[in-house]
């Protein structure tokens, strides 16, 4: 362990160096040794293995965080990366995810290895991250139809329910209207038939005291609707009274 130790601060002081002296390239290729040195000891600790070092930072995806493979597969892209000049961006960009991995690795490596059947999961099973991933996707996917569906089935009721509550006005008024007063009544004195109900409606005829009347529908409070002629007309309140 002391070993791995020193080659693994020896990689980094090598890499940190390179930076200082803006050898990028040569930075690079120290990150990209320190990488593998980092996925190789925890696979040969961990008992997984993998053809080539993508394959082998998948299959200890039982081990490492998301963060941590995500850093890994950063850090072998800009390794992979052929430029001509190579950008101090990239260089820097693998020094700051490996400084922050080598505490992880370190840790790792002090910790008891799992036992056999954790091993055997371990190598049957190298892209359960990626599945992990796509169980959420769906469980997120399933969360969002549900939520939809809701949201429809509550517009609808809605709909419905204003749908029903103007049916019932409008049931209300129209059967308001097809009942008729129609009831016979008596004039109390001379009564003018006017053409509207209004003092200022013309009048169309005189009824005198006593005149039996046919009240088709009260107008409002003061007015009422009487059977006169084909035409409809109108009389005060005032000066009539129920049969």
């Amino acid at each position: 362990m002391g070993t791995i130790h020193s080659e693994v601060l020896r990689l980094q002081r090598e890499m940190e160096l390179s930076i200082q002296e803006k050898n990028y390239a040569l930075a690079i290729a120290k990150s990209r040794q320190l990488l593998e040195m980092m996925v190789d000891d925890l696979c040969q600790k961990y008992n997984v293995h993998g053809q080539d070092l993508s394959d082998r930072i998948d299959a200890l995806s039982d081990i490492l965080s998301f963060e941590t493979q995500d850093h890994f597969h950063a850090i072998r892209k800009i390794t992979l990366n052929k430029e001509n000049t190579p950008s101090s961006a990239n260089a820097l960009k693998a020094e700051r995810f490996l400084l922050q991995e080598i505490e992880n690795y370190h840790e790792l490596m002090m910790q008891t290895t799992p036992n056999k059947k954790q091993r055997r999961s371990y190598i049957s099973h190298p892209t359960s991250r990626r599945l992990h991933r796509e169980h959420f996707t769906f469980l997120e996917i399933f969360v969002f139809v549900i939520f939809i569906a809701i949201i429809i089935f509550v517009t609808i009721r809605i709909f419905l329910h204003k749908n029903n509550a103007i049916e019932i006005v409008q049931t209300t008024v129209t059967t308001t209207k097809a009942i008729p007063v129609q009831k016979f009544y008596f004039t109390t004195a001379n009564l003018n038939v006017r053409r509207l109900p209004s003092m200022d409606g013309e009048i169309i005829a005189t009824l005198p005291k006593g005149s039996k009347i046919e009240v088709i529908q009260d107008y409002d409070a003061n007015w009422c609707e009487i059977s006169y002629g084909e035409n409809a007309a109108y009389v005060s309140r005032k000066y009539i009274v129920p049969q």
